[in-house]
């Protein structure tokens, strides 16, 4: 779940958590290279293991 507020390190720390990405620095800094970290949506979202790091920018910026 991500809640209004949350920066982009914060949603990647998360991920990083889940084991959804390897490294939550390098997926921070691939949103922010491409202007999805101010386009990060609310909510609850269902990635599935093994998700490509750039589907996941896209499913969490409700770009699918």
């Amino acid at each position: 779940m991500i809640n209004r507020g949350e920066s982009s390190v914060t949603v990647s720390k998360n991920l990083e958590e889940l084991g959804l990405v390897e490294d939550y620095w390098a997926f921070d800094r691939y949103l922010c290279e491409n202007g999805f970290d101010h386009s990060i949506g609310t909510g609850t979202y269902e990635i599935p293991l093994g998700t490509a790091e750039e589907e996941i920018a896209r499913i969490i910026c409700n770009l699918r």
